[in-house]
């Protein structure tokens, strides 16, 4: 793979250092003209608005495409990825998924001139829709020079936009071609990517799984490309033969209902057009003339006079190579017109594709190492992804390789069997970073089936994984360079673009575990965790009767904190309107005890409650649960309480509230986020001057985040009010 920087950038493009939000994915094999009109034309409509890079992955391409690639100066990042030759586009689209950066991935193919805009709409659907896969038409050249078969391809294209635009039907994956159509690439990641065993049809499968994962396919009439292939005669016939065969191998192999649509339509073909195809598919003799007659009036006739006869003829040229490859695959022969088979029926033809994907086996042998790095919040965040785990392998040995202060966070977990502390947030010299890694290497070395990182893995983690003896290997390539270890490489982890949680279930989604995104309820406590928590809630005058909140009041960044004078009035209005006490939890540490005495100090009302240092994690959960409501900052905390189903107003900095904000379904009923951030400026490089842990300080270095800073109490309260009247206690809570 080779990386290039554009050599003529524009001063305002990519200024403030930020990865692009979209990457134009481009598959080429020996059309250079034509690719450097497709990259020339992107850099000319590009805008500083939109972060653009551009990905081209070379088969074997033997004219001049390298050179082009090598030296064409651009404004715009240019990526060359090479691929070996003849592995088919898929190969080269899923290498490209892995090396994308932008957030949306827009498929073009090298043949296509993008007209104005076209970048910018797909933007503006993916921005108002996460979940939206945008088809764009596919136009033909307005000089009107193409051969017959490819006008009687842009005519049958154009019915099917016609018929979307006019509202006859929906758009499906079967419109989805990657001449032009685009998709998040956290979606692209999710199920799979590409297979790269077809060689044909690939784009139209991988949108079949981009239904089902429950996206919307959205057709964007003004989002178009100019079409102008290049495809000779027989090469158009050999594609609608492969097109033929695919649908057999869809509905057989893949259980979609392609061969049995195709069925459908074809009863509503012209009946001379379904006459010659009987006459022709499983006859050679009868085809070869079939083919003569239409090159002696591709070469004959032309004008508008005979395109009535030249498309008719086309039409079934086309029909009858696309069923004789429904023929070939199904083995039917002449066979083919009778009643369609049932998919599971349909004899399995010695071409067959097959799917090589390595994926896990469910038995009691099965040894899984789940990487899950991070703080609580981070933690807590992958237990969906555990959860799924546990429901795919109830019989497999899971063992969790995470930071030892959050171990205890599993005590009496269903999902795991084993818990292995393997990091600290400790600095250490090279000679102690050295010892650690060879520690953590020798905890796994040979002894797991599969490993699979979830987000914020080690940058070694592929390597980990290999030494572990794992025949699965899945996670992330944070490095670039060690994705190649891995057996199912998700390519670069996306920021701040979409929920944690999701990215912690791509693994798994990539291994063909069924994934869902809702918190299970941390209902696995101890008893002597509960009994516990009782005593320690009664000692501190929170026990039976006595509803309180939770606050959280310090980080360990204090230009990330609330003033000490909003908390106070908050807690004062909760005593007052809601009759609720307020205890702070966190850590014993002294700015954190500083923070609470100054809270303590502006209250006029009902003091807070102190439970810093007093609670280990799984106190905290069964803390979280019992309470009325829960306020603090974007933390571990924010996620506990959405996994306890307990209401909780989260303020939110200078950050994407998409990585740990609610999801759709849990925005305003369980969380309510607050943030005042047009996005207009990136977040803030990091502080020089700040010193970790030290957040009483707030020097004239310290940049206050400007996002809490204009956040009020009277919206809090506002926020407050809203979710209390929907909630109910946490007895009652399910």
């Amino acid at each position: 793979m080779i990386e290039r920087e554009p050599s003529n950038r524009s001063p305002d493009f990519h200024a403030d250092g930020a990865w692009p939000s979209v990457t134009v994915v481009v598959s080429t094999y020996n059309r250079r003209t034509a690719l450097e009109r497709l990259l020339r034309s992107l850099d000319a409509m590009r805008s500083a608005a939109t972060r653009l890079e551009v990905v081209v992955t070379v088969d074997g391409c033997t004219d001049a495409t390298r050179d082009l690639l090598d030296s064409i100066s651009l404004g715009y990042p240019l990526r060359v990825i090479d691929v070996t030759p003849n592995e088919g586009p898929a190969r080269g689209r899923n290498r490209a998924l892995a090396q994308a950066r932008g957030d949306v991935i827009l498929f073009l193919d090298d043949d296509v001139l993008p007209l104005p805009g076209l970048v910018e709409r797909h933007l503006a659907v993916h921005r108002s829709d996460s979940n939206a896969v945008v088809i764009g038409p596919m136009l033909p050249p307005s000089d009107g020079g193409m051969p017959a078969w490819l006008r009687w391809e842009a005519v049958t294209l154009k019915k099917q936009y016609d018929a979307i635009a006019r509202g006859d039907y929906q758009p499906t994956p079967r419109q989805f071609y990657t001449a032009n159509a685009s998709v998040r690439r956290v979606h692209a990641l999710a199920v799979g990517g590409f297979d790269e065993t077809f060689k044909r049809a690939e784009d139209v499968e991988f949108a079949y799984r981009l239904a089902d994962h429950q996206l919307r396919f959205s057709f964007l009439p003004e989002a178009a490309v100019i079409h102008d292939p290049q495809r000779t005669w027989q090469g158009w016939l050999e594609m609608a033969y492969q097109y033929g065969r695919h649908a057999v191998i869809f509905e057989r192999d893949r259980g979609r209902n392609q061969l049995q649509l195709a069925y459908q339509e074809w009863r509503h073909r012209h009946p001379l057009n379904r006459l010659l195809a009987r006459a022709c598919v499983g006859h050679p003799m009868r085809w070869k003339a079939l083919g003569w007659i239409c090159r002696v009036a591709f070469r004959r006739h032309r004008g508008r006079r005979w395109e009535r006869l030249l498309m008719g003829l086309c039409s079934a040229a086309f029909s009858t190579r696309y069923w004789q490859g429904v023929a070939d695959e199904t083995e039917l022969g002449t066979k083919v017109w009778l009643r369609p088979l049932a998919a599971s029926a349909l004899p399995h033809a010695t071409s067959r594709l097959k799917n090589h994907k390595l994926g896990l086996r469910d038995d009691e042998r099965q040894r899984i190492l789940v990487v899950a790095r991070g703080h609580l919040g981070d933690l807590v965040q992958a237990f969906p992804a555990l959860r799924d785990l546990r429901n795919a392998q109830p019989l497999a040995r899971i063992t969790v390789l995470l930071n030892e202060y959050v171990a205890a966070a599993f005590e009496g977990c269903p999902y795991v069997d084993e818990v292995v502390p393997g990091f600290t947030y400790g600095r250490r010299n090279l000679v102690g970073t050295a010892a650690h890694v060879a520690r953590l290497l020798s905890l796994v070395a040979g002894r797991y089936d599969a490993v699979i990182g979830l987000r914020w893995s080690p940058n070694l983690t592929p390597i980990m994984a290999l030494l572990a003896g794992a025949r699965v290997r899945a996670g992330f390539d944070r490095t670039g360079r060690l994705g190649r270890l891995l057996t199912h490489n998700l390519g670069a982890e996306p920021i701040d673009t979409v929920s944690n949680r999701v990215l912690n279930q791509l693994p798994l989604a990539a291994l063909g575990v069924p994934v869902d995104s809702t918190y299970p309820q941390i209902d696995w406590l101890p008893e002597r965790v509960v009994h516990e928590t009782s005593d320690m809630l009664a000692l501190n005058g929170l026990g039976p009767g006595r509803p309180f909140a939770v606050f959280q009041l310090s980080s360990h960044w204090g230009c990330a904190e609330w003033r000490s004078d909003k908390w106070a009035a908050l807690g004062d209005y909760l005593a007052d309107r809601h009759s609720l006490s307020v205890a702070v939890t966190g850590t014993s540490e002294w700015f954190e005890q500083a923070k609470f005495e100054q809270v303590k100090k502006l209250s006029r009302g009902r003091a807070p409650v102190s439970l810093l240092g007093k609670t280990s994690v799984p106190l905290l959960f069964e803390v979280v649960r019992r309470a009325r409501l829960v306020v603090a900052g974007d933390s571990g905390l924010a996620q506990v309480a959405l996994a306890q189903r307990t209401p909780s107003v989260i303020l939110f900095g200078i950050e994407e509230i998409e990585a740990n904000g609610p999801l759709s379904a849990e925005t305003g009923r369980l969380m309510r986020p607050i943030q005042h951030w047009d996005k207009s400026s990136r977040t803030p490089p990091a502080n020089p001057h700040c010193r970790f842990g030290e957040t009483q300080c707030h020097s004239t270095f310290c940049r206050e985040d400007d996002s809490r800073r204009r956040i009020t109490v009277a919206e809090v309260c506002e926020q407050v009010d809203l979710l209390l009247r929907q909630s109910v206690p946490a007895a009652q809570r399910a």
